[in-house]
Parts: C-alpha cells; structure tokens; sequence
C-alpha cells in the first residue's frame, strides 16, 4: 500500500452513534464519532454519506484510492452496497465486510496489543501504570523546561536589542547637539529636543532679512507675474509698474481702449485676488490710464 492509499473502517451502531477511523501504510491516522439515526440509514444513505464525507475531506485528499471495511451492527449487505456506491463517487476504492463486522474493532485492537510492535496503553486515570506516569510526568517537565530556555532566550534578544538601540539613540543626540552647535554658536542645549526649537528660531531670524529677496524668486510668484504679463499684452496694455507680494499686487499702466482695463482686471480676478479698478481718459493723448489694486483672498 503506498501514501495515497488508505484503509477507512466504518463502524455503524445500532443507536446511531457511529464511528469511523482513518488509516494509511498500516499507520493509525485518526478516528471520529458521529451521530445519524439507524432508523433513517436505509431511507436517505444520500444523507449519510453527506455527513461521512465532511469528515473524509478533512483526513483523506480528494482522488486518493481507499479500502473501505464495513463493520458494526447491523451490517446489511444491499446497504453496505448502496453506501459503497454513492462513496465510489468521490473516492475510486472497494470494499469488503469482515467475516465478524460486530467485534472487528475489539480484534483489531486485541491483535495489534498482541503483537506487541506498536505500544497499547488501556489504562487510564487511576488504573494507569506508574512508569507511563512518570514518563508523562518527564514529558511535561521537559516541555516545560524548553518554553522557559525560549523564554530566557527571547529576554537576552530583547535586552541586546534594547542596548543596542540606546547605543544608537545617543550616537544620533550627540550628532545633533554638534549640528545645533555649529548651526547656532554659543546656543545652550537644556534638554533633549531644544535643538531643534533652537535652529529653528534662528533660521527664522536669518531669513527675515532676506525675505523680500526670496520673495522674488517664490515659484507661485514668479507664475502669475508671467501671467500679467501675457495678459497685458493679449488686451494691448503698457505697464509701468508692477508690484507683487505679500499677498498684495498693484500694477498701473494705460490702455488703448477703455474695456479692455475691465477684461483685464477681470482676468487677473481669476488667479484669486480681489481688485479694484481705477481709470482716466487723458485729451492729450487719447489713453486710457489704468491703475489695479487689490489682495489676495475674497472680495470685501
């Protein structure tokens, strides 16, 4: 017999509580009890066979050969048959019906104590023999004695990591205490952290000057000044001055045609400012001059 074959006994009983036990290579593999009541075997074997093979697809994988014995009582021959057949479906196997199906557990069990090649142990509990007591005893200790070696060796990982962490936490405060000191000469570090709120201060202070300076190369800015530009040039306006930032913008210039100071201030709206428009016809040369104010946010 090789690994894909197994030998399934299935014992039925009279008072429904059945039992099937599962083996392979002569190997005991597992056992379970089931409950369907004797009185309804012959009318829907369909439905006991449902219920067996929930326990079969647990134990044996699907397309395996089996060898079925069918023992217990009452073993009827025609139902024997009918259940072999319905089995069959599934699991490519036969079957046979040993010569005493009743007693073929307590034969099996006596022969293979007889035997004396696997190990049969009966008694339980108090009846139990004191040597397999003790040897019971010696398998908890030991069970217990390694779960304590893990538990001391995960402690000493546990411990060389925290070490090791703490090693690299100080290595990196002291890195940053240097960068601090040479960012903000002089600088007093009071406690973990102050750094940082240190060379923050300090950068704020340093860059408060050259604010204006940033400011002209600030992208956002550096956009919507090429946006008023264009725009100018699309409604055929001359500019002569621009100022942008802070929020602010202001830009005066002339126009060749009164609406066009309107269409482009309307324009300039679009990019999120609110702006005011204020224009004058000059006589003596025909112009229309133009000045547009306003701030960055909603419309008061």
């Amino acid at each position: 017999m090789n690994e894909s074959e197994y030998t399934v006994a299935l014992r039925l009983r009279e008072n429904g509580n059945h039992t099937v036990t599962f083996g392979n290579n002569r190997s005991f593999l597992n056992a379970h009890s089931f409950r369907f009541d004797t009185a309804y075997l012959s009318e829907k074997p369909e439905d006991f066979i449902a219920v067996l093979t929930k326990i079969i697809i647990a134990e044996i994988p699907s397309g395996s050969s089996v060898h079925w014995l069918f023992c217990g009582h009452p073993v009827n021959p025609k139902l024997v048959s009918k259940l072999h057949e319905i089995l069959a479906r599934t699991y490519p196997s036969n079957y046979i019906v040993p010569e005493k199906p009743e007693s073929f557990h307590a034969q099996s069990l006596a022969i293979r104590a007889l035997n004396n090649r696997y190990p049969v142990n009966l008694r339980q509990n108090e009846f139990a023999h004191p040597n397999f007591q003790k040897r019971a005893g010696n398998r908890l200790i030991r069970a217990c004695q390694m779960v304590i070696a893990a538990g001391l060796l995960l402690a000493l990982i546990s411990f060389g990591l925290t070490k090791t962490l703490n090693s690299k936490i100080d290595r990196l405060d002291t890195r940053v205490k240097e960068l601090a000191h040479q960012m903000i000469p002089g600088s007093q570090i009071s406690y973990p952290g102050l750094e940082v709120y240190e060379a923050e201060k300090a950068l704020e202070e340093e860059s408060g000057a050259l604010h204006s300076f940033y400011e002209l190369f600030d992208k956002s800015n550096t956009a919507l000044i090429n946006e008023i530009l264009e725009q100018a040039n699309l409604y055929h306006l001359s500019l002569a001055s621009l100022s942008v930032g802070k929020g602010k913008l202001t830009v005066s210039g002339t126009a060749s045609d009164w609406d066009n100071c309107q269409k482009y201030r309307d324009h300039l709206s679009k990019c999120g400012y609110s702006l005011s428009l204020n224009r004058r016809e000059s006589l003596a040369d025909s112009k229309v001059y133009f000045t547009i104010t306003g701030h960055f946010g909603n419309a008061e």
